[in-house]
């Protein structure tokens, strides 16, 4: 039923956009079709992260609608724009879209493929609209926004402010290690996802060279041109972490499959083939890794979790936010399919949660805390599995104040 329904759906906006460009043109069309496509990816890309950043020194949420007006009326930059075009060709539509692909639906109007268009709009649809009444829209739409994620705000204020607290202290310290120097970056970044961190990742590289999370991190903050380069540093991250595989090789496939010259007889023809016969074999390897995972019975071999001070404090503080939990114990396993991989376990205590409200809680907490590999939050249910835990003496990583 989905399968016909969606299909229908999906006739209906080719239908809707010839109808449009009956009335605009297929040129004036088609440039809507593909800048609608192009801002989507920078507001979920950009302004969120933008809007949310300002939590940090604001400790009352923000609307954001207001501020759309302006950012929708910007150019956006080229670089981006010609990256975001070129995820939107990468796509092809399924059974499971209500809408059609962008491909599809400028192929369809034009019989051409989607180009970026020769000029941005500077107000689109809004400036239709009476200012006074939209004026009095946006300032309702904030008010409720404000009113649905102040608790998220306040907690993600005090989260920024932990974290301009560490990253003072740090860099008031004298020598600095290399965990030091990747902390400082994290906590920049977490401040500001554009801060400067690649003179960092280079300082650690230069005293490590195959420090892995270096090498993660300075390919996810080099500039788009600059590919020849991220292939190399993926290359290096590739061969000695096997933890890391998986991701590398998307990432190279999904930098070559971007490259214009893609599709042609040559050295990046030969690349991409290599580098998506990594992703074949990576996959499988964390199938087995899944696999080893899911059999492997929950309590055993359980190990310290070996997180920084720091690290710790930070679970603390997020884990005061989820008032049902009383206790918590963070512990971590080691596989034998990637040893280099890290899986944590958080047991949580939950008093008066039911089956289905300690998963929806659980999951809530899992999206909160972070820690460098992968987490699985537990619940406490029975005082046999506490009583086991502790027994391999593991003591709380949280404890709830009383009162």
């Amino acid at each position: 039923f989905l399968a016909k329904t969606f299909a229908m759906a999906r006739q209906d906006e080719y239908e809707a956009d010839k109808a449009a460009a009956s009335l605009l043109g297929k040129g004036v069309m088609a440039d809507a079709l593909v800048e609608i496509d192009v801002r989507q990816q920078w507001f979920a890309q950009n302004f969120w992260a933008l809007h949310w950043r300002s939590a940090r020194k604001k400790t009352t949420p923000t609307g954001p609608f207001s501020a759309m007006k302006y950012w929708l009326a910007q150019p956006v930059k080229p670089a981006f724009a010609r990256q975001a075009l070129k995820a939107s060709l990468s796509l092809v539509s399924g059974l499971e879209n209500t809408h059609p692909v962008l491909r599809d639906r400028v192929d369809a109007l034009t019989g051409q493929r989607p180009q970026l268009p020769q000029q941005w709009s500077e107000g689109g649809a809004l400036s239709l609209l009476n200012p006074r009444k939209l004026s009095e829209w946006a300032k309702a739409f904030d008010k409720q926004w404000c009113v649905e994620n102040a608790t998220a705000w306040k907690q993600h204020h005090a989260r920024l402010v932990r974290s301009e607290v560490a990253l003072a202290q740090l860099n008031s310290e004298g020598y600095q290690s290399a965990a030091d120097l990747l902390q400082r970056s994290q906590l920049m970044l977490r401040l500001d996802p554009n801060a400067e961190v690649r003179a960092l990742y280079e300082e650690v590289l230069r005293r490590e060279p195959d420090n892995a999370k270096a090498l993660a991190g300075i390919i996810d903050v080099l500039p788009l041109d600059m590919g020849d380069v991220r292939l190399q540093l993926l290359e290096r991250l590739f061969g000695p972490h096997v933890e890391y595989r998986w991701w590398a090789a998307n990432q190279a496939v999904e930098l070559l499959e971007s490259r214009q010259r893609i599709g042609v007889e040559g050295e990046e023809a030969a690349a991409l083939k290599l580098w998506r016969e990594r992703v074949r074999q990576t996959s499988d390897l964390e199938d087995q890794f899944s696999e080893e995972l899911m059999q492997t019975p929950l309590l055993n071999g359980l190990l310290p979790h070996g997180l920084t001070a720091f690290e710790i404090s930070e679970i603390e503080a997020e884990l005061r936010n989820f008032r049902p939990v009383s206790q918590a114990w963070l512990v971590r396993k080691q596989l034998n399919t990637i040893r280099g991989r890290s899986v944590y376990v958080l047991f949580a205590e939950m008093g008066g949660q039911g089956e289905a409200e300690g998963i929806t809680l659980g999951e809530q907490i899992h999206d909160r805390l972070e820690v460098s590999g992968v987490l699985y939050v537990m619940r406490v249910e029975q005082a046999a599995m506490r009583e086991d835990i502790e027994r391999q003496g593991f003591k709380p990583v949280y404890l709830r104040a009383l009162g």
